[in-house]
């Protein structure tokens, strides 16, 4: 079924009908991610589950992360979750592909992330190859130390 849209470039419409067509594309492209997570998600493997920390050595105030310990749990089936700090909690649905992790769009971050990861020993590497949320992928690219 084809929609007329009534929102084309250099067209003038009123500010009510602009509003709906921002939240009929909204809800479109959230549709889509959604149908892609559907595709694109597999568990994680069990030798990655587990609970790692890392230490920021640096402030970085305007994203809200300061110096100290940041935890990540990696749990079974499809998720993630991060502490900042031993106060807030932030889970992210996370989805495992050989040695890649991709992660959902969450509250904070309005793209995905895709990950590469590596385990040697203890330590859990975490290396961004595409992540447009800037708080995202300053948190998690770098080494973790498991428990």
């Amino acid at each position: 079924m084809k929609m007329e849209m009534p929102c084309t470039l250099g067209s003038r419409v009123p500010a009510a009908v602009l509003t709906v067509c921002i939240a009929l594309l909204a809800a479109v492209n959230a549709g889509s991610a959604s149908s892609r997570w559907a595709a694109e998600s597999g568990r994680a493997p069990a030798r990655l589950v587990g609970t790692y920390d890392s230490t920021l050595t640096r402030n970085y105030p305007v994203l809200g992360f300061y110096k100290g310990r940041y935890t990540l749990y990696v749990k079974p089936g499809n998720q993630i979750a991060f502490t900042v700090l031993d106060a807030a909690t932030f889970p992210n649905k996370a989805s495992f592909t050989g040695n890649r992790l991709f992660l959902a769009i969450d509250g904070q971050c309005t793209t995905t992330g895709l990950y590469r990861w590596t385990l040697r020993g203890r330590q859990l590497t975490l290396t961004k190859l595409r992540d447009a949320c800037r708080p995202r992928a300053v948190l998690l690219s770098r080494t973790w130390t498991r428990r």
